[in-house]
C-alpha cells in the first residue's frame, strides 16, 4: 500500500507510477515536480479564509514557483494570472467573487473555488477527496458532473473517493472499492452488481478478497 504522510511518501508495498514514473523512487526535486502536476481537491476545501477568491486560485501555481515569485503572485498578482483566476472561476460558474474574501463565500462557492485552484497548477491528473461529503444531494451531483465535464474537456484522469453508490455509479464508467487497505474491485461501472457492494460494506467478517 502507498499512503501519503507528513508530506513524504510511505510505501508497504505495491507501487505508484505517475507519467510512467515509480514515484517511490523520485529524486525530491522530481517527486516535487510530479506532486505540482497533481490537482487535489480536499474535503474541507483547505483554503485560506482571509484571502480573496483570486488569490486562493492563483495558489494553486505556488509548487512550481520559487518563494519570491511565489509572495508576489500572492501580494501582487499578474494581471496573466489574474485573467487565468478569472476565467477559471467563470468556468466553474462564479467569476463575479474574483475579488471576494473566500470567508464570504457560500459553502458550494467555496467548493468551486477549490476546483479553480486544482485547476490553476494545469494538472495532469485530479484527486478529490470526498468532495461533495458536506453537500446536499442536487449539488453534489452538480459538482460532481462540472469536475467530470472540465476533466473531460482538459484530457484529465479524474479520481474521486465517494461513498456515495448511487452517485458513483450515475457519474463514473469504472469503480475501484477498497476496504481494510485491500483491492475488492476494480471494474467498468456496468460490471459491479450488487453482491459485490454489500460485500464491500459488510461490517462482520473479514475485508473480501479481489479475484486474481
Amino acid at each position: 500500500m502507498l499512503r501519503l504522510m507528513a508530506g513524504s511518501l510511505l510505501a508497504d508495498a505495491g507501487t505508484a507510477s505517475f507519467g510512467g514514473k515509480d514515484l517511490a523512487q523520485l529524486a525530491p526535486a522530481d517527486l516535487r515536480a510530479a506532486r505540482s502536476r497533481i490537482g487535489f481537491v480536499h474535503q474541507d476545501h483547505s483554503l485560506v479564509p482571509i484571502f480573496r477568491a483570486h488569490q486562493n486560485v492563483i495558489a494553486g501555481a505556488l509548487g512550481q514557483r520559487g518563494f519570491w515569485s511565489a509572495a508576489r503572485s500572492m501580494i501582487r498578482p499578474t494581471v496573466e494570472d489574474l485573467d487565468r483566476a478569472h476565467r477559471l472561476l467563470e468556468r466553474v460558474g462564479i467569476p463575479e467573487k474574483l475579488c471576494l474574501r473566500t470567508d464570504s463565500l457560500s459553502g458550494g462557492q467555496q467548493q468551486r473555488v477549490a476546483i479553480a485552484r486544482a485547476l490553476f497548477q494545469a494538472p495532469h491528473a485530479l484527486l478529490a477527496d470526498e468532495p461533495v461529503a458536506s453537500v446536499d444531494p442536487t449539488r453534489a451531483r452538480a459538482v460532481l458532473t462540472l469536475m467530470k465535464d472540465v476533466a473531460k474537456e482538459r484530457g484529465l484522469t479524474l479520481v474521486a473517493s465517494l461513498h456515495d453508490i448511487q452517485l458513483a455509479r450515475e457519474l463514473f464508467p469504472r469503480l475501484v472499492g477498497l476496504r481494510g487497505g485491500r483491492l475488492v474491485f476494480d471494474s467498468p461501472t456496468a460490471q459491479v452488481h450488487d453482491d459485490a457492494l454489500e460485500a464491500l460494506y459488510r461490517i462482520d467478517g473479514p475485508p473480501p478478497r479481489a479475484d486474481g
